[in-house]
């Protein structure tokens, strides 16, 4: 095992017993080597109070000695009792005749970016329901000119379900007799940050003509 690196590694038998482990490991549960090695892994202090991830520990390594890699997410509570969200996997090392003689366990913790995709996701619900309460139809494009996104009345007026463009081009929404008029007011917009216009716009299936 390297001592060398932050995320959790261990050596592992085949049957789960650990064999050795890293200072990360034994740092994050705060406790010592000779008080792990020769213990199934999934009695250890990483998961000694959850009954759930110990059954999934040791399902893991029963399915490891078959299967290349398996991988999943744990929650796991370091010393302080601070919760962690762990990226965690298994992969065996084979012998020269194929058998299975040790197992690779690692964990990286990834608190940091669950927490950054659910300030994320957060942020997009709340700016969902703000344009999706707006009364006209608003809608974002990027610098190619296709549409991104766009609110429940831009989606409900060109027939789109679920936010799902495509790469559509903001011009295949508009009459075809207003699209170079549109054009031009997008090289505005990008030039100078401003532009207005009144242009017909017409669904995805050309009825519908607004």
């Amino acid at each position: 095992v390297m001592d060398n690196i932050y995320n959790i590694q261990g050596l592992l038998a085949p049957d789960g017993t650990v064999v050795d482990i890293n200072n990360a490991a034994l740092e994050f549960i705060g406790v010592a080597k000779d008080l792990v090695v020769g213990r199934p892994f999934w009695e250890t202090g990483w998961c000694a109070d959850d009954l759930e991830l110990q059954e999934k520990l040791r399902a893991a390594v029963i399915n490891s000695t078959v299967c290349e890699f398996i991988r999943f997410g744990a929650r796991i509570c370091d010393s302080t009792g601070k919760q962690h969200d762990i990226d965690f996997s298994l992969k065996p090392l084979k012998n020269s005749a194929g058998e299975v003689v040790y197992l690779v366990a690692e964990g990286n913790d990834i608190t940091d970016w669950t927490l950054l995709q659910s300030e994320l996701l957060a942020e997009k619900e709340f700016t969902d329901t703000a344009i999706n309460s707006m009364m006209g139809i608003f809608y974002v494009i990027d610098t190619a000119g296709c549409i991104v996104r766009g609110n429940t009345a831009h989606q409900q007026l060109l027939g789109i379900k679920d936010n799902i463009y495509n790469g559509m081009s903001v011009l295949s929404t508009v009459h075809p007799d207003d699209q170079w008029l549109i054009a031009r007011k997008m090289e505005e917009i990008f030039t100078d940050g401003y532009a207005e216009a009144e242009a017909r716009l017409v669904s995805i299936d050309g009825s519908n003509k607004h």
